[in-house]
């Protein structure tokens, strides 16, 4: 019996096309990796939040209102 290795050697050979996609972020060996471990079930990937990406790059809220000289309630009212 054929190793679903030798069957599925480069991204255009997987089934669908986000998987696909994902062979050719992750390698043809992981995304196998994944089809074997989770076979049939459904994964929930999520989205970074603006929220999060945004303290990475300017900090907490407090940090914020500091380097722009404004309040601490401007910061949170103009974030929403």
């Amino acid at each position: 019996m054929r190793n679903t290795k030798d069957i599925l050697k480069k991204p255009e050979d997987f089934p669908s096309e986000d998987f696909q996609e994902i062979a050719g972020m992750i390698g043809t060996d992981n995304a196998v990796k994944l089809m074997d471990r989770f076979a049939g079930n459904t994964i929930y990937v999520p989205k970074k939040h603006h929220r999060n990406i945004i303290k990475k790059i300017l900090g907490t809220p407090g940090d914020i209102s500091e380097k722009l000289g404004i309040g601490r309630s401007t910061v949170y009212r103009r974030k929403k």
